[in-house]
């Protein structure tokens, strides 16, 4: 009788942890996650599918927004990786292509 509670109760919890994963980050529970493109800079590209590299200061999380360089979909729903920058970083980069 225990080893079949045993056995249900580790089911249960299988089948629930199963309801909070993606198989994408290998079964890993995802995070929330927002971002919200605070100022549009710079288009650097687009490839054939749309797809166009930018920089721009976004907020990621509600966290004040950094410079921002990635590839994003035509509608920016969806972001390809990328880097991001804190404001004195982009100045030393932009001091750099000074000189």
């Amino acid at each position: 009788m225990k080893g079949e509670i045993l056995w249900i109760t580790f089911f249960q919890i299988l089948k629930f942890s199963q309801k909070k994963t993606n198989k994408a980050s290998g079964g890993k529970q995802m995070a929330e996650f927002s971002f919200e493109i605070e100022e549009k800079l710079l288009v650097l590209s687009e490839n054939d599918k749309g797809w166009t590299k930018e920089l721009n200061r976004v907020s990621f999380n509600g966290a004040p927004a950094k410079y921002d360089i990635r590839t994003w979909s035509p509608d920016h729903t969806k972001m390809g990786k990328g880097i991001t920058l804190s404001n004195e970083e982009f100045q030393v980069l932009v001091d750099a292509f000074k000189n």
